[in-house]
């Protein structure tokens, strides 16, 4: 494949490695699951294809506060300061399976759309020369994708999920790096990478503020002067997809962008070594649309906004976090995903297209 010359850049930055790569094989084409056509719940499911009843977490806001989180090592007598963020779980929200309409959904619309993608490298364990190869191939993706040479991929985690009988919490890993709810800091010392904890809370990745400073953070001088003339379109994408199973436990939800009111993103610090970043945690609204693709296999990737230019007054992103599903058969493989940031620019002369 020869793709348009210009700046295709896979730059490893943060990195969250907590994998154990095993190839599992199920079978879920026949999965009985258990019967949600119940009218006497008290959280009745619409009649529409696909959907669920769950329980997602939103944000408890505390009024003149703003919501903060640390990312990185802290010292235990410290570690109660990583974060003064309370959640609050609303039961019975409805979630809508994608698969059926899964081809409709585009990115300048929905805020996401699906892709089919399957990468050479395998990751496991702290590969930062797999993490590496990941991101290469990833902008490689974006850029047929969206046509442009200008793709910064700048950011890859890997991460592994198990459900316990209320919320969610992080798996330790037989590798060295762990993403558990108590040790998450542990062993950064001397490395690359970063442990980021995703947070279950419904969140996006950034604000307008947050966008810009990633965007100077991760252009260059150079770069930034040549591409982001007025008129420029920029935008942020996340890919999100499975690791060696479905995923049946845990999966991705996502909000329809058309749906989220602006009111109600709640901007907050994300405070890293070096680097203070902005993104926003979500208020519940019962009005908002959520999907999630049943059975999302390894190789179908999400691909969802983060940040859009060409959103005045917002920032165009999706909501998204991940759940318990209701339908996930006892013995589920527990949910393992890699997830990448890339910052896409258009120059002035296209910045007007449809992505």
């Amino acid at each position: 494949m020869t793709f348009p010359s210009g700046t295709t850049v896979a730059r490893l930055h943060l990195t969250t490695v907590e994998t154990s790569h095993r190839h599992t094989s199920i079978n879920t084409g026949n999965q009985q699951y258990p019967d949600m056509d119940k009218d006497d719940s008290a959280n009745s499911v619409p009649n529409i294809v696909g959907a669920i009843s769950a329980t997602l977490s939103f944000i408890k806001e505390t009024p003149g506060v703003k919501p903060y989180r640390i990312v990185g090592p802290l010292p235990p007598e410290r570690e109660h300061e990583r974060s003064n963020v309370k959640p609050v779980d609303v039961d019975g929200v409805i979630i809508q399976d994608a698969r059926p309409q899964k081809a409709s959904f585009n990115l300048e619309d929905h805020g996401f759309e699906f892709l089919n993608f399957e990468p050479n490298v395998q990751l496991a364990g702290n590969d930062e020369t797999a993490a590496q190869s990941f991101l290469d191939e990833t902008a490689a993706l974006l850029q047929r994708r969206f046509q442009t040479p200008h793709v910064f991929s700048y950011d890859i985690r890997a991460s592994s999920l198990y459900p316990r009988a209320r919320g969610i919490t992080w798996a330790k890993s037989p590798y060295q790096i762990r993403c558990t709810e108590d040790n998450y800091g542990e062993a950064t010392e001397g490395k690359r990478m970063i442990v980021i904890p995703p947070a279950p809370i419904i969140h996006t990745d950034l604000t307008r503020n947050g966008a810009m400073a990633r965007v100077n953070r991760h252009l260059h001088q150079q770069e930034r002067d040549t591409l982001l003339q007025d008129g420029c379109r920029i935008i942020i994408v996340n890919t999100w997809m499975p690791l060696d199973n479905p995923a049946i436990d845990c999966p991705l939800v996502i909000g329809d962008r058309r749906s989220i009111q602006q009111r109600d993103m709640i901007a907050a610090d994300q405070i890293v070594p070096g680097f203070l970043g902005e993104f926003a945690f979500l208020r519940y609204n019962k009005d908002d649309v959520w999907y999630w693709l049943d059975n999302q296999l390894p190789g179908e990737v999400t691909l969802f906004c983060s940040f859009d230019s060409d959103k005045p007054g917002d920032t165009g992103a999706c909501p998204h976090g991940t759940f318990n599903n209701p339908l996930a058969p006892p013995g589920s493989p527990h949910r393992k995903s890699v997830e990448t940031r890339s910052i896409i620019v258009f120059p002035r002369s296209t910045s007007s297209r449809t992505v």
